[in-house]
């Protein structure tokens, strides 16, 4: 495919306004037939389960590292360095979240100009890639915008191929090379893509299934609000008098907040008749919230007690445990759908730095344990399973939150103990005895 047709692909891609308010919850409730007024959007209260989908997986879904049985120690060592260096923990979580909500993120590897290497992670406006027939993909188009030092705005479009990255600046309505680059074999462009079937070729949102429910609830909580005001309260009723029977000492009428509000307990009629109308009950309203809770966590795997459903009998702890295993199982189906992308970047990363790509074919990314999302819950499994003797110590100095430099000591540390233990253990030789030994030292013959 060419420039020009790729260049009105990601000219013509951005990303849906509408999932990024309902993340944020900033969108605002639609109305049928009539117009919400505008003093009720005062009381509009948005339930953000949109977010929560999105935030219960990225919470979970941590890269720690990578690992091969076939690649070289130090090419191992170099991508644990390039990791660090490139602030990928954080771009990670970044890229993970845009990809869970808009569908699709991309990742680009580039060099500063010092040389070293640098990761940016990008929505997926302006971005256009053409595939080969193996899947691979084998040129990309990024339109951007760049300010210039007068103040004002210049179009410039990079042009990624495994030959060469060409830059395009926009120069009197058309777009004419500007500088160029040579290419590594391979586009260092890694789309992050939140694929459930074959068919999503640009991803599609963890919040689509929730989106329903959550502005139910939020028109359920709007109209609890409405109904708190006004059919909540007990309703005061007189029969045989007027509004012009309620005045102050002076003469002057009573406002209406102090009628509504009771604050006026008294008859101004001696024929007057006194009643009142109990307050409506709004369990109805929170019985529809909580079946939109129930229907999210059914699609989700969100347990019911972290959308707000809570019975007066508090589950138990294994309760609580098997209540996860869906929401365990997704954030595992993630893991999968996000490892080839991370994979690609360690590929793409080293061979920018110049170091061999050889033994990466078995590369594999590691997440840390959804099972147990805390550091301090890792850390003490860690240690039960050592003190059960089914990990060594280092094993388990490996997945406890130590520095670099902690673990090193360490490691050096116990090295230096069983070479010590080693070189103090001595061997005494047995002496054949040919009787038995008195009790004054001497041996009988």
């Amino acid at each position: 495919m060419s420039f020009e047709r790729l260049l009105s692909q990601a000219q013509s891609t951005a990303v849906n306004p509408e999932y990024n308010l309902f993340y944020d919850g900033a969108r605002q409730l639609d109305a049928i037939g009539v117009s919400i007024p505008p003093r009720v959007r005062a009381l509009e209260v948005v339930v953000n389960w949109p977010r929560l989908a999105v935030d219960t997986l990225a919470e979970v879904l941590r890269v720690e590292g990578f690992e091969s049985a076939d690649a070289p120690r130090a090419s191992m060592e170099a991508l644990r360095r390039l990791w660090q260096s490139c602030g990928m923990d954080v771009l990670s979580n970044l890229a993970q979240v845009e990809s869970l909500i808009q569908g699709q993120a991309f990742v680009v590897v580039g060099r500063r100009l010092d040389g070293s290497i640098r990761t940016t992670v990008h929505t997926r406006s302006g971005f256009a890639v053409q595939r080969a027939s193996d899947g691979e993909i084998s040129e990309c188009v990024v339109a951007f915008e760049e300010d210039t030092p007068e103040g004002t705005t210049v179009q410039k479009a990079a042009y990624y191929t495994p030959d060469r990255i060409e830059v395009f600046q926009q120069l009197g309505g058309a777009w004419g090379s500007i500088g160029v680059q040579p290419g590594i074999g391979v586009v260092p462009v890694i789309p992050l893509t939140n694929a459930s079937r074959i068919t999503d070729k640009a991803g599609r949102s963890e919040m689509d299934q929730v989106i329903p429910f959550g502005n139910a609830a939020s028109r359920s909580f709007t109209l609890l609000q409405l109904a708190t005001e006004i059919l909540s309260m007990p309703q005061r009723y007189i029969l045989g008098a007027s509004a012009d029977n309620f005045r102050a000492p002076d003469g002057s009428m009573r406002t209406a907040e102090e009628v509504y509000l009771g604050a006026m307990l008294f008859a101004p009629d001696p024929n007057a008749k006194v009643g009142q109308l109990q307050g409506a009950s709004l369990s109805e309203i929170i019985n529809v919230i909580k079946t939109c809770a129930e229907q999210v966590s059914a699609f989700t795997g969100i347990p019911p007690s972290m959308l707000g459903v809570t019975t007066s009998n508090p589950a138990s702890a294994e309760a609580m445990r098997a209540a996860k295993e869906r929401l365990i199982a997704r954030g595992e189906r993630k893991q999968q759908v996000f490892g080839e992308a991370w994979e690609q970047w360690a590929r793409v990363a080293l061979r920018l730095s110049g170091e061999s790509t050889d033994g990466l074919e078995s590369l594999s990314t590691v997440w840390a344990d959804i099972a147990l999302p805390s550091a301090s819950a890792r850390a003490a499994s860690l240690l039960q399973a050592h003190a059960q003797g089914a990990v060594s110590a280092r094993t388990a100095r490996d997945g406890l939150p130590l520095t670099p430099e902690q673990r090193a000591r360490e490691n050096a540390g116990e090295d230096t103990r069983i070479e010590m233990g080693a070189s103090e253990r001595i061997v005494e030789p047995e002496v054949p005895r040919s009787g038995r030994e008195s009790d004054g030292g001497e041996v009988d013959a």
